[in-house]
């Protein structure tokens, strides 16, 4: 069931950033799936670590918890973000100097 209603959402998503995009649906479902694959390998990450959504702790502990992955994190998910970015452009600028 949530395997089919992922697959709905990255087609959906494909389907836009192709048609506003110029892109290829293929390139963009691509795209968008690593996107969710990597937002999902992140997210199940945290939720492991201690105070998360698996792991609770106490008050106390959050709010040190939350000061310490603040300092990892950020950079992690701008760097992912940044990283998807570039590959877009490129993805982009390629299909567009091919002249298609």
């Amino acid at each position: 069931k949530y395997v089919i209603i992922g697959l709905a959402i990255a087609v959906t998503v494909s389907y836009l950033v192709s048609w506003l995009s110029g892109l290829s649906f293929w390139v963009s479902f691509t795209i968008v799936a690593i996107a969710m694959i990597l937002n999902g390998i992140l997210a199940e990450y945290e939720d492991n670590l201690p105070g998360g959504f698996n792991n609770p702790m106490s008050e106390e502990e959050i709010k040190t918890e939350i000061d310490r992955r603040k300092k990892r994190f950020l950079p992690l998910r701008i760097g992912i973000w940044g990283i998807l970015v570039v590959i877009f452009i490129v993805v982009d600028l390629v299909y567009w100097n091919r002249g298609v």
